[in-house]
């Protein structure tokens, strides 16, 4: 058969491009979604309208992402403890949970010994904290959502996100956790944060 014979695909299987501006919008917003949209309304529609793939390697948030999964597997381990009677958890916990975690993150072998080095000061810290603290977990990953009425606009639409981690203190308050795993911040930038001080606004 020459090339000339090879059968042509069928007109289906190449479906025209769909405007951007004809695609239903997401039924709900993040944190995330509104920081892009302020940031870049372009990026926005890419990403959360028209959902093409992302601009950033897949290992390239791999190490924040593993702290992250090791405390939360920490907390859990914590609740169990406590709902349970048993020994609280340790550190392997954590070192557990944060080699699964980078074990499918797409780094190389290297990439992986290096973000577990980095990890030990890290993680080490959060124990030191941990041990200190008088306030016990509650809930770890706690989704939430929120309906949100905009002036003119039918429906309005749905504000969704996670907590890291709400704590239960001795008084009786309720104490919310969030983990960041970048420089330490003094009380300005998180005054200054949206997504720490809940003052985000719709775009």
């Amino acid at each position: 058969m020459t090339t000339s014979e090879l059968p042509l695909p069928a007109v289906e299987a190449f479906p025209p491009p769909r405007c951007m501006a004809d695609a239903p919008l997401p039924t709900h917003e993040s944190h995330s979604s509104i920081s892009t949209y302020r940031a870049c309304p372009l990026r926005y529609g890419l990403r959360y309208v028209e959902r093409r793939p992302g601009e950033v390697s897949p290992g390239q948030f791999a190490f924040g992402s593993a702290v992250h999964k090791a405390f939360e597997a920490f907390g859990f381990a914590r609740i169990r403890a406590i709902a349970d009677g048993t020994p609280e958890p340790g550190a392997e916990t954590l070192q557990q949970a944060l080699d699964r975690k980078l074990a499918s993150s797409g780094l190389t072998p290297d990439e992986i010994e290096d973000a577990k080095r980095r990890a030990i000061p890290v993680l080490a810290r959060y124990i030191d904290i941990e041990a200190r603290t008088q306030a016990d977990p509650v809930a770890v990953e706690l989704g939430f959502g929120v309906a949100v009425e905009l002036p003119g606009v039918a429906g309005g639409f749905r504000f969704v996100g996670y907590v890291d981690r709400v704590d239960r203190a001795p008084d009786g308050s309720t104490q919310i956790v969030d983990y960041k795993t970048g420089h330490t911040r003094n009380q300005a930038d998180v005054d200054a944060d949206a997504q720490l001080t809940g003052t985000c606004q719709a775009p």
